[in-house]
């Protein structure tokens, strides 16, 4: 009777309360126990010889190499504290909550992602299948951008080919003008060249004519002031010829005469000279008034 007074009453609460301890409990010493056996594992690895493990850890274990490897995986991982995987299940409950599946599944996600993935997923109330389809999507979205990654890196691998190919043919082209600009610079010095012999061939050939026409007329005006001197000697020989008939007379009007036609020898002197002159700027008037001053003489020598 007494024990049954004594006894403790359990309700619903106190019972969930002590389901959780257990949990935990055994929780915490799964995951230690998982990354114990891990670390074991490997150092057991190192002392089997090669190419007999396999065989090794099934005789002695019962495991699979596959298994195996998840439990070595597993303590490499959740055994370091430094891990991102640690760290990221640390930040958001202890990992000792962390079921061993859901923490081999965790590793499909890339390190550094996992930490953003855990803050955003409540993986205790996930079931292993519902954590396994969540980080699937994670990959196919990440496989979908990583595919648009190689679809914008194969455009800017064309885009930059192209700029290649545009900017060795603009170099091309300019190589191509700067020639063409260097051909015609050349074509004009040459040009510039033969204009200037051309010039200077024209200019030396006027000089030449110019000088042969001032020769020609300065020769021609020679021969006519020389015929004009020949007709001037001869009237003055006429003139002295008479001057010494004159003189025998000695008469006044032979004195007269003989000072009239010295203002006429000067008189001539004098219009002669004057077309000498007009003669160098005026050719053609010169001449013209070398014709009249031929007439008059003739006219004068007529009336003689």
């Amino acid at each position: 009777m007494e024990n049954v007074i004594n006894a403790e009453v359990r309700t619903k609460e106190s019972i969930v309360t002590e389901i959780k301890i257990i949990y935990n409990h055994v929780a915490t010493v799964a995951s230690n126990g998982f990354v114990a056996i891990g670390k074991n594992l490997k150092d057991l690895k190192e002392l089997v010889p090669h190419g007999e493990w396999g065989n090794y850890i099934k005789e002695n274990l019962g495991f699979s190499q596959s298994r195996a490897n998840k439990l070595m995986q597993y303590a490499e991982v959740y055994g370091d504290e430094n891990s991102p995987y640690f760290k990221a299940i640390s930040n958001s409950y202890t990992y000792t909550n962390l079921e061993f599946s859901k923490g081999l599944a965790l590793l499909a996600v890339p390190e550094d992602e996992v930490e953003d993935f855990v803050s955003g997923e409540e993986i205790d109330k996930m079931t292993v299948r519902e954590l396994e389809e969540k980080i699937k999507e994670l990959q196919t979205e990440a496989e979908a951008v990583g595919d648009n990654y190689v679809a914008l890196e194969s455009d800017n691998l064309m885009l930059k080919d192209e700029m290649e190919d545009a900017m060795t043919k603009l170099a091309e082209a300019n190589r191509r003008l700067t020639s063409l600009q260097e051909k015609q610079e050349g074509a004009d010095d040459n040009l510039r060249k033969k204009l200037a012999a051309e010039r200077a061939k024209i200019e030396a050939s006027v000089r030449e004519d110019v000088r042969k026409r001032l020769a020609a007329e300065i020769e021609e005006t020679k021969s006519a002031a020389s015929a004009a001197e020949e007709r001037a000697s001869a009237a003055e020989e006429k003139l002295a010829g008479v001057e010494r008939k004159m003189s025998a007379l000695g008469n006044e009007d032979i004195i007269l005469f003989k000072v009239k036609v010295e203002e006429v020898q000067m008189s001539f002197n004098a219009a002669m000279e004057t077309v000498t002159r007009i003669h160098a700027d005026n050719p053609e008037q010169a001449e013209k008034l070398k014709t009249a001053l031929l007439a008059i003489l003739d006219g004068m020598k007529a009336a003689v």
